[in-house]
């Protein structure tokens, strides 16, 4: 039977089971203390609020077998596509910066709490859509979480910027009485993807007998590296055939190298084929050229290290009055190998962070001793040559990596107390996140050249270790962000209502924020070949009052209200309300709704003082044939004109964005309508509609779409934001022969962010809970949690047409419309054995009709133009039949399923967003209470 078809069946009986116990049970009262929620700051009596709220404890964590916190937020239903992964070096912007998205609205529109307070985001500038805040995963430890609280609708009238799409709450442990350690490692059967940890947590003082408790939590973790080559759980044959995925001769940037010449003489555009070098082995050339491995250098999963230590201290410091303190400090250090540099016929172009345009080319003089016309081991050797040749060439000579440093740490201080019928709490904050990136490989422009023209580098040649040192330095990045917080809020109760007291919450909160990322000078001035910089130095004030009301309107509805008002030095100011109404007619039954306005503000990176530069590949509508504006219809341009696979592949082009300082927030508005319900005292589950309209998003227009604009739409005003070729060498020709002016290649775009169009999300999620006595034989407890894209629309510009986008690529990546999990507990005496499947729908990638987005090959493959579905099952034991001792152990993807064949992911292998390539995967641990 496959492994879909158990999977329904286990969710008939997960719902048949709790349809029987709804029928059976009868009602039994549950006594509920008075506990804070993430999403209101007023205590209340219900555990469910008219927000919905998943809640991921500790024990649930330690049994999905998960090593990291990003790990853990992939099996959140709710969590979709606009998130980063740090196993690879990913889009080059953000390498080492783990981050969730809620909702597929970006990691940005998911605002990430430690404690219920703010971190410092990650220190980079990436200019991705919905980056522009990172609140980096790598810097919560997992051992030190005591619970995990994912808010699923807007909260901004509480927590202000950022909270568009939900809150993710870390609640670290806290109060902790005893010494433990722990010891965790795992890895794929098939091998690789190694993971060893270490932690050790010490707590002593009880709050109550001793009036103070002080603890500290370590934690080390180290991740193996793993080469492309050993990721066997993914479609091998697909990634083969259709996109030379580990073929040996994948790229033409070869070492040795091939040569170029010019179309006509002394024009400076190497168009033409000349000859390989001839020191390229047979093994390596493929037709004329010399080819070159270029997955042999490029990992799976990357190196990294990680150590992080918590700690917390509290103390009575009278009757009603606490003091407290957190210290957290983290540290994560990944190595991220590359390929070695290289730099192609046609040259490389770039920018200085003030926007000057640099270019190079690996140009030999016609008198070089390595220019084949020159040489006389070569047949096409010409004496009294004038030909020079520009090369087509990857320095092999010169390793490429990046070692990258992320640093955290984040200082609360604090009281809190009880005083003239209030509750209070006032704390400051201080979180700081530095980065340190130290790339190795690069090439300095001018030194290079020096070296051509003086014979100490030449192409495949015995280069000595000076040299190499001269041209190609070690290049320093560093970053640094720092946020600071002060705050004072207190809730109390007032008056009466129908159905009991007024609960009210009033705060004020003042918050500074800043960022720093200052690129290597000689890579500010550009000096690398075919680098681009990102550099960002800005920072501002946040003022913020906020107020909320809980109103129990009747003994059987409650209503709830919030409004927040926010100060920004940079760009004004925003008011966010929130109402939420529960009606709980009886004990088994709640009806709950909500709405919610929100704001994000522009990142300092897109607002302030900062510029980043991209690589972007596009198909020119000019030089393709699909112009009206100047209207260069394809039938009478000659296509030996074109550089090869120009309108096929593509071409790779330069691209500088810069920040807008006029700049206004996105909005949103968001609405929640669902159940919760409890029949039993061994059954409950809610259900929930959930929907977010997000106007005046923030993007950059890409590269492609200003191209279309101008050439197919007629729009001039793009005119000056693209620079093409002025060389007519390499201008277009027509049937006869004759150039077509203005015609050159593209060579770069300048972009900026604004505001641009509106997206309309719409869902359901689901959550189910089943606990049964099973006597003698012990208990068993199943949860069942789903959440269903209905739709994902977006309108690129006020007023376009909406596009839906649910359960194909969209602006963000991709949007499966399902994602969900069926997890069974059983348990009895010192045994615990646990299930899980883990289910995610796939996505359509094209419309079928235009080949799959242009990839023929792979529709014929996949004629639904789909990658499919991807279904786990995880099996888990613990063992605590040891005094003071519990092992345990999980086995990931038992059936050991491959990773679907995803078309945007052709150089790793697999969808790293909602999957991973570890196949069947063993996790091991134990754990010992020493007191």
């Amino acid at each position: 039977m496959k492994l879909n078809q158990i999977t329904r069946a286990l969710l008939l009986v997960g719902i048949a089971g709790g349809a029987s116990q709804f029928a059976l049970a009868e009602e039994a009262p549950v006594k509920v203390e008075k506990i804070q929620v993430t999403g209101s700051n007023i205590k209340r009596t219900s555990t469910e609020s008219a927000s919905p709220i998943q809640v991921i404890g500790r024990e649930e964590i330690r049994k999905t077998g998960v090593t990291t916190t990003s790990e853990l937020l992939k099996l959140v239903p709710a969590i979709s596509s606009g998130g980063l992964d740090d196993l690879d070096s990913g889009t080059g912007f953000a390498s080492g910066v783990a981050t969730s998205s809620l909702r597929g609205l970006g990691s940005s529109s998911t605002l990430v709490l430690v404690n219920g307070r703010r971190m410092a985001p990650a220190a980079y500038a990436d200019p991705n859509t919905g980056q522009s805040s990172l609140y980096n995963l790598n810097n919560i430890p997992l051992s030190a979480i005591e619970r995990v609280e994912v808010l699923k609708d807007g909260a901004s009238a509480v927590y202000g910027s950022d909270a568009i799409a939900g809150v993710i709450n870390f609640i670290l442990r806290k109060d902790y009485q005893g010494a433990q350690a722990s010891l965790s490692g795992g890895g794929s059967l098939n091998g690789g993807f190694g993971n060893q940890s270490g932690n050790l947590s010490v707590g002593f003082g009880d709050p109550v007998s001793n009036r103070f408790n002080v603890m500290v939590s370590a934690e080390y973790r180290h991740r193996e590296a793993t080469p492309l080559s050993k990721a066997h759980a993914i479609k091998k044959d697909a990634y083969y055939q259709l996109d030379a995925r580990l073929d040996p001769s994948a790229s033409s940037l070869a070492y040795p190298g091939n040569y170029y010449i010019e179309r006509t003489q002394g024009s400076g555009a190497f168009t033409v084929l000349g000859v390989a070098d001839n020191r390229c082995p047979t093994s390596m050339k493929v037709g004329t050229t010399c080819r070159w491995d270029f997955f042999k250098g490029l990992d799976a999963v990357s190196e990294s290290d990680t150590g992080a230590v918590f700690s917390r201290a509290s103390f009575s410091l009278g009757e009603n009055l606490n003091a407290f303190a957190e210290v957290g400090y983290n540290r994560v250090e990944a190595e991220y190998r590359s390929n070695p540099r290289s730099v192609a016929q046609t040259g490389s172009t770039w920018f200085t962070t003030d926007g000057q345009r640099k270019s190079f080319t690996f140009v030999l003089p016609a008198n070089h001793p390595d220019n084949p016309y020159n040489n006389p081991t070569y047949t096409q050797y010409t004496p009294n040559n004038t030909r020079q040749v520009a090369v087509r060439y990857r320095f092999g000579d010169i390793p490429s990596s990046d070692s990258v440093t992320n640093e955290s740490t984040r200082v609360v201080l604090g009281l809190d107390g009880s005083h003239f019928g209030w509750d209070w709490n006032a704390g400051a904050m201080y979180s700081k996140a530095e980065r340190e990136a130290v790339s190795r490989g690069l090439l300095l422009a001018n030194e290079l050249q020096s070296a051509i023209n003086d014979l100490s580098y030449r192409p495949f040649g015995n280069n000595s270790a000076a040299t190499i040192a001269k041209i190609s330095p070690d290049q320093l990045y560093t970053g640094e962000t720092e946020v600071s917080i002060g705050d004072l809020k207190g809730s109390t109760e007032f008056g009466n209502l129908p159905g009991g007291a007024i609960g009210v919450a009033v705060g004020l909160e003042a918050r500074r924020e800043s960022i720093k990322v200052t690129p290597d000078a000689r890579l500010a001035n550009a000096e690398f070949i075919g680098l681009g910089s990102s550099a960002a130095d800005g920072s501002r004030n946040v003022r913020s009052v906020f107020g909320e009301f809980n109103l129990p309107l009747l003994k059987t509805l409650e209503a709830e209200a919030a409004v927040r008002y926010d100060r920004y030095s940079d760009y004004g100011s925003s008011t966010t309300p929130k109402l939420g109404l529960k009606w709980t007619p009886n004990g088994a039954l709640a009806v709950r709704g909500s709405y919610a306005e929100g704001f994000r503000a522009p990142g300092l990176t897109q607002i302030s003082k900062s510029s980043v530069q991209s690589f972007n590949t596009i198909i020119d509508p000019l030089r393709c044939g699909t112009s009206k504006f100047p209207d260069v219809p394809a039938n009478t341009i000659d296509p030996a004109s074109r550089d090869t696979g120009e309108c096929t592949t593509g071409r790779s082009i330069s691209s500088r964005i810069a920040a807008n300082p006029d700049l206004e927030p996105e909005k949103s508005k968001s609405f929640t309508f669902g159940l919760v319900f409890a029949p039993s005292a061994n059954f409950n589950g809610t259900v929930d509609i959930y929907q977010i309209r997000r106007k005046d998003e923030i993007d950059r227009l890409s590269s492609q779409y200003i191209m279309d604009q101008l050439h197919e739409g007629g729009e001039s005003r793009y005119a000056d934001q693209i620079s093409r070729n002025q060389n007519p060498d390499t201008w277009l020709r027509d049937t006869n022969g004759n150039i077509i002016p203005n015609t050159g290649p593209i060579i770069s775009t300048v972009r900026k962010f604004f505001n641009l169009g509106e997206s309309r999300v719409k869902g359901v999620d689901l959550d189910l809970n089943l606990r049964n006595n099973l006597g003698e034989f012990g208990r068993l407890s199943s949860n069942f949690n789903a959440s269903y894209l209905i739709s994902y629309k977006q309108a690129q510009f006020a007023g376009d047409e909406f596009v839906e986008y649910a359960g194909a690529y969209g602006p963000a990546g991709e949007l499966p419309r399902l994602k969900s999990t069926l997890a069974t507990t059983w348990s009895k005496g010192p045994y615990s054995v646990n299930g899980r499947i883990n289910y995610t729908d796939g996505w359509y990638y094209g419309d079928g009709v235009s080949g799959c987005g242009g990839i023929a090959a792979y529709q014929a493959m996949f004629p639904d133009c789909k990658v499919h579905s991807w279904t786990t099952f995880d099996l888990g034991m613990t063992y605590t039949g040891v005094k003071n001792l519990t092992i345990g152990g999980t086995l990931r993807n038992v059936f050991d399923r491959d990773a679907p064949y995803d078309p945007d992911n052709t150089t790793i292998g697999y969808n790293p967003g909602f999957h991973n390539p570890y196949g069947r995967y063993l996790s091991l641990s134990a754990t010992y209470k020493f007191f």
